[in-house]
């Protein structure tokens, strides 16, 4: 079962990475909103390491490290969202990149974030 989870958790990250890539300019905009110009900069590292994480769960690569690394990742981003929401009034979190419909409200993204985290801890414990 942990594989199956690693798998949808992988399956997201390589979508919302991928998605990302279609329009990095953009993303690196909306991470610019934060309150420094120069975090904009980091997208593409952003969107590699968020395909690097999503591929390496699906090929079932290092799994308890990955998945400690992929929850690190998610609750970075979730704190940094919620910081967003928070101080500067960011709603769009971002994550589907051009999907807007995908970029959900943000009592659903931590639920899903929620989600996600939750399917990790199996492959975290063992």
């Amino acid at each position: 079962m942990n594989k199956v989870f690693r798998l949808i958790v992988g399956v997201v990250f390589l979508i919302s990475g991928l998605l990302k890539a279609i329009d990095t300019s953009a993303f690196a905009d909306l991470m610019s909103q934060y309150g420094a110009e120069w975090f904009g900069f980091f997208a593409p590292i952003l969107i590699l390491a968020e395909t690097f994480l999503g591929l390496c769960l699906i090929f079932n690569l290092r799994p308890r490290l990955i998945s400690f690394i992929t929850s690190a990742f998610i609750i970075a981003v979730s704190t940094i969202y919620l910081y967003g929401i928070t101080a500067k009034g960011i709603t769009n979190c971002g994550c589907f990149g051009p999907l807007v419909w995908l970029n959900s409200k943000p009592w659903l993204t931590f639920t899903r974030n929620g989600i996600l985290l939750a399917l990790l801890i199996p492959s975290m414990i063992k």
